[in-house]
């Protein structure tokens, strides 16, 4: 019982001297709280706009790559696209890594290039 009392002895001692910082504080706690509580509350929400969103446009179940240039890699990717389980492909699409940097900061980004000619839809 000590400890609890010395811990909230040094709270209230913390709230008189800075109240306004002690009142953002409880703020951002109860926000932070609040958010989760309301993620937490609506678990299907989103399966359920994802399942709609993937009817509606019969989107990607599988995207395919390879890091590998070769025509062999090409090829079998070629194949891929030709199984019969395979109702609809686009590609093949470069994937460039770049250096991004501003300021005092910097990072890889990915440039995905999609040219007119190479880009090619099968039905």
């Amino acid at each position: 019982m000590g400890r609890l009392l010395l811990v909230c002895r040094l709270v209230f001692a913390d709230l008189r001297r800075r109240p306004v910082q002690a009142a953002v504080f409880l703020l951002t706690v109860g926000i932070a709280a609040t958010a989760l509580a309301v993620g937490l509350s609506v678990p299907g929400a989103t399966g359920a706009r994802y399942a709609q969103t993937r009817a509606a446009t019969a989107g990607p179940d599988v995207v395919a790559q390879t890091e590998d240039d070769s025509p062999d890699a090409l090829a079998a990717l070629e194949n891929l696209a030709d199984a019969p389980e395979v109702t609809v492909h686009s590609g093949p699409y470069r994937v460039i890594p770049i250096l991004v940097s501003g300021r005092r900061r910097s990072g890889i980004g990915l440039w995905v290039g999609r040219w007119r000619g190479c880009v090619r839809w099968r039905r």
